[in-house]
Parts: structure tokens; C-alpha cells; sequence
């Protein structure tokens, strides 16, 4: 297991595409990339929007957790935001490697989803990438992050102590490099 922190996403990713064009561990013995750039900081909810939807079989990982704690899992709002296409993970998913980008949903415990709603339009606006964007304690709720996160762990949990080796679903464009990079490996598996 590797925990990755890397710089210059901003800059055009390119502290993981350093990581990806360098990388510790050969990208073949990498069975998925668990991205926790964003964490919702807006509470509780009843949902996971993962950025992305319908990509990897991380999802079929991620999915029975997420129903175990009453969640359901989503599409981001703004896919034609690109956010799938603006994180870290991106390069990793560009070599093949399967990536999971999930955080908290907006259907919030405490105020639905007109308030996860409201709550995302008000980041978007106001803090995103601003002066305002840092740590406020009085107005970041902190529990529904930690849900997430606990989501996140089973997933990687998953990963490092049993033998799944997930992969692109079909008719993803980068299904094929995890294919080549599997091809010569017993079962598929490094």
C-alpha cells in the first residue's frame, strides 16, 4: 500500500505524472487509486457522488459498502465540469490503472439535497481555488468526511487484503492499457 501525496495539480497534474512516468512500484503491480483530494466538508449524507461514475470495477468494491451504511452512490452533478479529467488520479487512470474519485453526496442527513445543493453552489462560488478556500472550524462539518474516509478504507482494505485485481469496465477508453499491461501476467494478475 502506498499513500501518494503529490504537488503541482494545478500546474497541469504533474506531480503524479512524474509519479506515473517514475514510479516506485512498477504501475502493473497497482491494483487501484484511491483519490481523496476533495472531501465534502458539508456533512452527513446520504449519498457518495463518485467523479467518474460507471468507470472501474472499484465501484462494484465501493457499492456494497456504501449500501451497508443506507448510501447510495451517484454521478457527479457537473460532469461537464471534467473533474474526472482535472485530479491526480487521471494520470494514473491514462496508463491504465483503474482510479476512484468519490467524496461525499449532496442528499445531506441535515437539510437534503437542497442543502447539499446550496452548500456546493456557495464552494463553487465564494471559496473554490479563492482566498477563502482554508479550514474554518466554524463552519466545516467534519462527520460526514470521516464516513467517507471510512467508505474509502474498506475499499483499500479490500484491495490490500484479498486478491481482487479490478480493472475498466467495458467501452472505457482506458481499459485497454490495463489489458496490455495484464496481458502477460498469469489470471491477469501481477
Amino acid at each position: 500500500m502506498v499513500f501518494l501525496a503529490v504537488t503541482l495539480e494545478e500546474s497541469g497534474l504533474l506531480g503524479s505524472q512524474y509519479y506515473v512516468n517514475h514510479p516506485t512500484f512498477p504501475l502493473d503491480k497497482i491494483a487501484g487509486v484511491i483519490n481523496i483530494d476533495a472531501m465534502s466538508v458539508n456533512g452527513r449524507a446520504r449519498d457518495m457522488t463518485v467523479t467518474g461514475f460507471g468507470s472501474s470495477e472499484l465501484e462494484d468494491i465501493l457499492k456494497p459498502l456504501a449500501t451497508g451504511k443506507g448510501r447510495t452512490l451517484h454521478a457527479e452533478a457537473a460532469v461537464q465540469s471534467g473533474f474526472y479529467f482535472r485530479s491526480d488520479h487521471f494520470n494514473f487512470a491514462k496508463a491504465g490503472v483503474p482510479a476512484l474519485y468519490a467524496d461525499g453526496g449532496e442528499d445531506l442527513i441535515d437539510g437534503g439535497t437542497a442543502a447539499g445543493k446550496r452548500a456546493a453552489e456557495a464552494y463553487g462560488k465564494e471559496r473554490y481555488h479563492g482566498p477563502k478556500d482554508e479550514y474554518d472550524p466554524a463552519t466545516w462539518k467534519l462527520d460526514g468526511a470521516i464516513e467517507d474516509l471510512e467508505l474509502l478504507y474498506g475499499v483499500g482494505s479490500h484491495l490490500a487484503g484479498g486478491d481482487a485485481w479490478p480493472n475498466w469496465y467495458e467501452g472505457n477508453p482506458f481499459k485497454a492499457n490495463r489489458d496490455s499491461m495484464m496481458k502477460n501476467k498469469p489470471n491477469g494478475k501481477p
